[in-house]
């Protein structure tokens, strides 16, 4: 990853077969770890560490007034940028993760695929950095797992996640800020056993109802890794997203907002009377977008570009409700711009 500094020596050019070399060797290597993930490994459920129960508590936070939500801060992949072409991925990332700690926010919530490969301890090392800053100024960091986590070598993954956030949830868990709860979900259902799949549905329909009976609960954002919806030329929607989290968050009147990421766009939907957002641009490769006619889902974004800037949502919390800003890297990467709002009152009880 980082390279030792400058010769004097003069480097000679170097052919094309020589510059191809490389990138064969990268991508036989991915090949052999995916069969080796494929017929080695076995299933996920049986592996140490999914799923296993804990005691410790997350993070408490303190304060109400400010939250940071983003997703997919991963770095390219290179047998990805085959398909997709980079812009300075790295550098958008490093923007994004230094800007929300001088937002100075009461609590950061991730979206999953913080890395690009969850087993390989060297792809931790910048958000290693990031959450030893964040340590540092007292804010807590609350994540879900997405999919890259887990990728070729889930148990190892796994621990690497653990190692991090001992408190995790495998299932869900649920943070307050002041009057909002927000519930985490873990949408990598292949990676759940069945018992796990009917103990997350459970406890999501207690919390839920709980919550919507609460009068010190005023609003709920849910959110996991996979949309439910999305126009991605790249990823498909999660039929299993909409089919179990979905039909939950629409049948409680205090449950405002859906957040996923998953596709490296944002984009916003409106289902059911509710605002679904995808936050996926934290930093991996940008993803082309069906627009038009082509489009899945009507996108309420007003930009109708196939492409979309990195980006993060801040999350302010007032009296009466919460409102959304999305923050956008400029094209120059030169700061950022808010270039999306959107203001949901909270559900209060009657005076």
């Amino acid at each position: 990853m980082n390279m030792s500094g400058p010769s004097r020596r003069r480097t000679p050019s170097l052919g094309p077969v020589q510059v191809a070399r490389p990138m064969i060797r990268t991508t036989l290597l991915f090949l052999v770890l995916a069969l080796h993930a494929l017929f080695v490994q076995g299933s996920p459920q049986d592996k140490p560490g999914t799923g296993a129960p804990t005691l410790l508590q997350p993070p408490v936070v303190s304060g109400d007034s400010l939250i940071v939500f983003v997703s997919d801060t991963q770095s390219p992949i290179f047998i990805e940028t085959l398909v997709i072409p980079s812009n300075r991925n790295a550098a958008a990332r490093d923007l994004i993760l230094a800007q929300i700690l001088r937002d100075n926010p009461n609590a950061v919530f991730h979206l999953g695929d913080m890395i690009a490969i969850g087993f390989f301890e060297a792809t931790w090392r910048a958000m290693d950095g990031f959450l030893a800053r964040a340590r540092a100024a007292a804010v807590p960091v609350f994540p879900t797992l997405g999919n890259h986590e887990l990728m070729l070598f889930p148990s190892y993954g796994v621990e690497q996640f653990f190692d991090r956030f001992p408190w995790y949830r495998n299932t869900g868990y649920v943070v307050r800020i002041g009057k909002l709860a927000v519930i985490l979900l873990n949408s990598n259902f292949g990676q759940l056993s069945d018992r796990e799949r009917a103990f997350q549905l459970s406890w999501l329909d207690s919390t839920l109802a709980f919550m919507e009976s609460d009068t010190t609960v005023a609003a709920v954002i849910m959110g996991c890794h996979h949309s439910p919806f999305t126009n991605s030329t790249i990823v498909s929607p999660s039929k299993m997203v909409e089919e179990s989290f979905v039909p939950r968050f629409l049948r409680y009147a205090k449950c405002r907002l859906f957040l996923s990421g998953h596709c490296h766009a944002f984009e916003h939907f409106r289902r059911g009377g509710k605002d679904f957002l995808v936050i996926g641009g934290g930093g991996g490769l940008q993803q082309p977008l069906l627009t038009g006619s082509e489009r899945r889902w009507e996108d309420l974004f007003p930009e109708e570009t196939q492409k979309r800037m990195f980006h993060y949502i801040r999350c302010r919390i007032a009296a009466r409700g919460f409102d959304i800003t999305v923050r956008m890297v400029k094209p120059d990467f030169s700061g950022f711009e808010d270039s999306y709002a959107l203001s949901l009152p909270f559900v209060l009880p009657p005076p």
